[in-house]
């Protein structure tokens, strides 16, 4: 909006438009123009399959977004690859417990000799989950984000749970705006 705005021309002469013109900008400048540093709005605008990381105009704050969501994919990981690992104890523990001369004792020792880990999951910094999903094309603008990502769960599970965290807020802060509410019916199951 604020580019929209910039490349009005106004009249020559027309003092009030310019006048006009300059305040609108400050005013859009001064309420909007460091929104992108706010975590919140930047994770949800890159997890806004319409916009990503289109409409970044500082490299900061899309490397602060693009941080803070592989930080939350790296969690999930480890708290995958740690209960992963619990259960392949355990699997062990009881299998050794049981028959030692059972084939399958043997399969459930090597799995549980095996570390448990995505480091391969992980190519460059980015899980490999986050740079599919930022490398595929927008959605058009009309579209239900939230539709979308309900088809998109199976491909980016954990970027899915973020999505349902971060996009709703993202959401009520527009509708709010507006002082309407027009919400969608999604079955996120």
């Amino acid at each position: 909006m604020f580019q929209a705005i910039s490349q009005l021309e106004v009249p020559q002469g027309d003092e009030l438009g310019e006048r006009l013109k300059n305040f609108v900008l400050s005013e859009l400048d001064r309420r909007f123009g460091e929104v992108e540093r706010i975590k919140t709005y930047a994770v949800a605008t890159m997890l806004n399959p319409r916009f990503k990381k289109l409409h970044f105009s500082k490299p900061t704050a899309l490397a602060n977004a693009m941080s803070t969501i592989q930080g939350a994919i790296n969690e999930m990981l480890c708290t995958e690859d740690n209960a992963a690992a619990e259960q392949l104890n355990q699997h062990a523990v009881r299998a050794a417990e049981t028959a030692s001369d059972d084939i399958w004792s043997l399969h459930v020792e090597a799995a549980a000799s095996r570390s448990v880990h995505h480091a391969e999951d992980v190519a460059g910094g980015i899980a490999v989950e986050l740079r599919q999903y930022v490398n595929r094309p927008v959605l058009d603008r009309n579209s239900n984000p939230f539709e979308a990502w309900v088809t998109l769960k199976t491909e980016y599970p954990h970027l899915y749970t973020l999505s349902l965290k971060y996009l709703p807020t993202i959401n009520l802060y527009f509708c709010a705006g507006r002082k309407t509410f027009l919400c969608h019916q999604v079955d996120f199951e």
